[in-house]
């Protein structure tokens, strides 16, 4: 038995992230030219997929590398290696150049997930928390599904005003049954509430704010829900340009740690 912790939940914020800070060769830009896969492990539909995918499009080989490692994690290899892509271009390529690439893939066993576990919860029960995570036990190991049922969860605690909800994932894994088990480690934080309604700028017409603080009322001290406000805003500031596609960028928030109240200060253009 072994016990990894977050190995596998690498997730397309992050490759994003990696691909618009550029900290060397690896994360430079560059298009695809050909894409060759070397392994003795994947399937040869496995890497026609991968070669129709990116071949011709433009990544950062930083980012080829993870979506290739991601794809074969979807398809339960969760130990797979991929290598750093090697370019037949020296020295560093320049940004959008054309490049020839080669992948080493290994791909190793295929892990099924035997159970999904949450430690330190109260606030919702534990059936609940696992209907979030698109994935039965038993099934074939799923990188993505699991991605996705932890932005459930962030999604179902921030729909209750649990904005400082923590989640930290381990995998325990045998490699004799390849199974893995996943464990949850949930930080739930505090419960927050619509506090005040504060302006910023000068009231399109008069009487305005005072309009908007009587439609508040009703909404001061309920639970804290992004798209509450959304819906209030659409409802109630309507003068605003582009509230219904974007009420967002009308907003910030001050949060009160100590009465957990989060007061919303609205920006008049």
């Amino acid at each position: 038995m072994r016990l990894a912790i977050g190995f596998l939940f690498l997730s397309s914020l992050a490759i994003a992230a990696q691909t618009q800070a550029p900290a060397g060769p690896l994360e430079v830009p560059v298009k695809v030219r050909t894409l060759t896969i070397v392994s003795n492990d994947v399937s040869q539909e496995f890497q026609q997929n991968i070669v129709r995918a990116y071949q011709g499009q433009t990544y950062s080989l930083a980012e080829l590398e993870e979506r290739i490692r991601q794809g074969l994690r979807d398809l339960g290899y969760a130990q797979a290696s991929v290598e750093i892509p090697q370019i037949a271009t020296m020295p560093a390529p320049a940004p959008g150049q054309s490049v020839d690439v080669t992948v080493r893939v290994s791909a190793r066993a295929i892990y099924r997930l035997s159970k999904i576990r949450f430690e330190n919860t109260k606030v919702f029960p534990a059936d609940q928390l696992r209907s979030q995570f698109p994935i039965a036990n038993g099934s074939v190991f799923n990188a993505t599904f699991i991605g996705k049922g932890l932005d459930n969860l962030k999604n179902l605690y921030q729909s209750q005003g649990y904005i400082t909800f923590g989640a930290i994932p381990r995998i325990q894994e045998d490699e004799v049954q390849h199974i893995l088990a996943l464990t949850i480690d949930i930080s739930e934080g505090g419960q927050y509430f619509f506090g005040r309604l504060l302006f910023n700028g000068v009231e399109p017409r008069a009487g305005a704010a005072q309009a908007l603080l009587a439609a508040w009322k009703p909404l001061e001290g309920k639970v804290y829900n992004l798209q509450t406000l959304a819906q209030w805003l659409k409802a109630n500031a309507t003068f605003l340009p582009d509230v219904q596609t974007a009420p967002e960028k009308y907003v910030s928030s001050h949060i009160e740690d100590g009465t957990y109240r989060i007061d919303i200060e609205l920006e008049f253009p």
